[in-house]
C-alpha cells in the first residue's frame, strides 16, 4: 500500500518511479521506513503520500458578496457551478466510489442485503462514470472524433471497454482475464439481477456468498478504478488504495 499511494497516489510530492526510490524518499525525510510499515498495518496513515482530501468541497463567502464558483473542462468551458455559497464535486465518479465504500461497510455491520445492493449499485456506476468523465474529456479535446454515447445511440459497457478505452489510451486496455475485471463483472452481475430491475419476488443468499460479494468490492470497484486511473495516467486517491488493500470482511465479521 505505501508503494502504491507514493507511486500512483494523488499527492503533492516528486512522483517515485521504483520501490527503491521510495525507501530513499523516506531516507531523505528522516523517516523509518520499516516503523512506517508497522505503523501502516496497525491501520496508521502513510507518511507524506496519503491524501485524506475527497471529492467534495463547500464554498463559503464570509463578506456575503456574490462569487462564481465553478469547474471548468479541458476545452475551457464550464462544466458545472453556482454563485454564492454551495457545494462543487470534483469528480461525481469518486463521489459514488465513496458512497458504495460507505454502503459496503454498513452491509457487513448490519448483514443487509439492501445495503449491499446499493453499494453495487453505486460501485458499479463509479466505474460507469469514471468512463464517461474520460470520453468527456476526450470530446472536449478532439471535436473531430466524438464519441456518443446518449439516447438515440446507446453504446454497451463493453464496447467501452473493450474499443472506447484503447482509443482513448493510445492503445492501452483493461485486461479481461485479470481478477479485477473479472470480479467487477460478478459485481455488475449482481447489480443488474437484484438492483437494476427487481426480478424476483424475494431474495436469498447465503452468508458465505454475502461475505464473497463483500470482498469481491476490494478488488472488482476499488481494483477496477485504480486500474482505469493507472491507464489514462491519472492520480490515484488514496482512499481507493487503502480499500484495495484492506483485509478480507471475514477477518472482522462482527467486529466493524
Amino acid at each position: 500500500m505505501i508503494m502504491m499511494m507514493a507511486k500512483c497516489g494523488n499527492h503533492r510530492h516528486p512522483r517515485p518511479v521504483t520501490d527503491a526510490d521510495v525507501k530513499k524518499f523516506y531516507e531523505r525525510n528522516q523517516v523509518d521506513f520499516e516503523k512506517l510499515v508497522s505503523n501502516v498495518r496497525d491501520g496508521g496513515l502513510v507518511t507524506f503520500f496519503e491524501n485524506l482530501a475527497g471529492p467534495e468541497f463547500q464554498i463559503f463567502s464570509s463578506s456575503g458578496a456574490g462569487i462564481r464558483s465553478a469547474i471548468v473542462g479541458s476545452s475551457g468551458r464550464e462544466i458545472a457551478g453556482f454563485d454564492g455559497e454551495g457545494r462543487l464535486t470534483l469528480s461525481p465518479s469518486w463521489s459514488r466510489y465513496e458512497t458504495a465504500e460507505r454502503r459496503i461497510r454498513e452491509a457487513l455491520a448490519r448483514d443487509s442485503i439492501e445495503d449491499l445492493i446499493a453499494s453495487a449499485e453505486s460501485g458499479v456506476a463509479a466505474v460507469e462514470g469514471f468512463i464517461a468523465e474520460r470520453v468527456q474529456n476526450w470530446n472536449g479535446s478532439h471535436p473531430e472524433d466524438l464519441l456518443i454515447d446518449d439516447a438515440s445511440h446507446k453504446v454497451p459497457f463493453n464496447v467501452k471497454i473493450e474499443e472506447w478505452i484503447p482509443k482513448m489510451t493510445g492503445g492501452k486496455r483493461i485486461a479481461k482475464g485479470s481478477t479485477n475485471a473479472q470480479h467487477f463483472a460478478e459485481i455488475k452481475k449482481f447489480r443488474d439481477d437484484f438492483g437494476a430491475h427487481i426480478k424476483l419476488h424475494a431474495h436469498a443468499m447465503s452468508s458465505d456468498r454475502f461475505v464473497e460479494l463483500v470482498n469481491r468490492f476490494r478488488t472488482g470497484i476499488a481494483g477496477m478504478l485504480i486500474d482505469l486511473h493507472r491507464l489514462f495516467d491519472m492520480s490515484v486517491p488514496s482512499t481507493l488504495i487503502r480499500e484495495f488493500y484492506a483485509a478480507d470482511a471475514l477477518k472482522h465479521r462482527g467486529s466493524s
